[in-house]
């Protein structure tokens, strides 16, 4: 099954080299990556190009700057796409080795497929976020605004993307354009929706102390990720770094639901 890859790039430059080697490392090689500039910074563009020639895989749309994040541009991509279904990569994110292989069977039963993604904050600490789109309170929980799938996790067929009324466009100010983007599926009760439980990408949220490192400081951070999964000592080691993750993160969540009980019963008791 060819799986059509679209990494949108504007203002991240050389990290999407190493994004992009990621998605060609895929153990699912039967693929199409689009690179869709919106105004790419230079950086990027040569790292793009660069790209097109070593693999002939890829292919890089040099685009303007368009209105909002580009999304006129990805759905002229897609309106050119030849893969059965459409996975997304952020220019500054990185996919381990399975990510394609594992949403695939998702989306044989599923018009749209969110991937468990792994949060990476600065020093390395893992924050893997869960969700279930299968679950009707999982789906609302998005149309209300709580988005727990990047970018970088979200597939869908590309059937449902021509099924839908209208596909990406420019989302209205002060939302966010993947989670309108998302919505576009979740709100629709005709398109199904699923998510896969094996975490299979890596985030790099761009917060304050990221946006303070430099261009060569961002490539180091992910390459120093990339590498650990081209070793399977290394890959196996990460893996059980992210379940250790997850038993923390349900600690946590079990602690503060605890927490929130008490509260709860101090002030059912107070006005008894």
């Amino acid at each position: 099954m060819l799986a059509t890859v679209l990494i949108p790039a504007h203002s991240n430059g050389p990290t999407l080299r190493v994004a992009a080697e990621s998605a060609l490392a895929q153990t699912h090689s039967d693929l199409e990556l689009l690179i869709v500039g919106d105004g790419i910074a230079p950086g990027g563009r040569e790292a793009a190009r660069e790209l097109t020639r070593l693999d002939e895989r890829v292919s890089f749309e040099d685009n303007p700057k368009g209105e909002r994040h580009g999304e006129e541009h990805r759905h002229r991509a897609l309106e050119q796409a030849r893969g059965d279904v459409v996975f997304y990569l952020s220019d500054d994110d990185l996919w381990l080795p399975w990510h394609i292989e594992e949403l695939l069977p998702v989306l044989d039963h599923a018009d749209f497929a969110g991937g468990t993604v792994v949060r990476v904050r600065p020093g390395g600490v893992l924050d893997p976020l869960a969700h279930d789109l299968s679950l009707p309170r999982a789906r609302q929980l998005f149309l209300d605004g709580r988005n727990r799938l990047p970018l970088s996790g979200a597939a869908h067929t590309l059937d449902a993307y021509r099924r839908r009324t209208r596909g990406w466009h420019p989302a209205p100010t002060n939302t966010p354009t993947d989670l309108y983007f998302f919505n576009g599926f979740l709100s629709d009760p005709a398109m199904t929706a699923a998510s896969s439980e094996r975490p299979s990408a890596l985030s790099f949220p761009a917060g304050k102390e990221r946006r303070e490192m430099t261009a060569k400081e961002r490539v180091a951070e992910l390459e120093s990720w990339l590498t650990r999964t081209r070793d399977q000592s290394d890959l196996a080691q990460l893996e059980a770094e992210i379940e250790a993750a997850w038993r923390r993160v349900a600690m946590e969540a079990g602690m503060r639901a605890q927490r929130l009980k008490t509260r709860l019963e101090r002030v059912g008791g107070s006005g008894g």
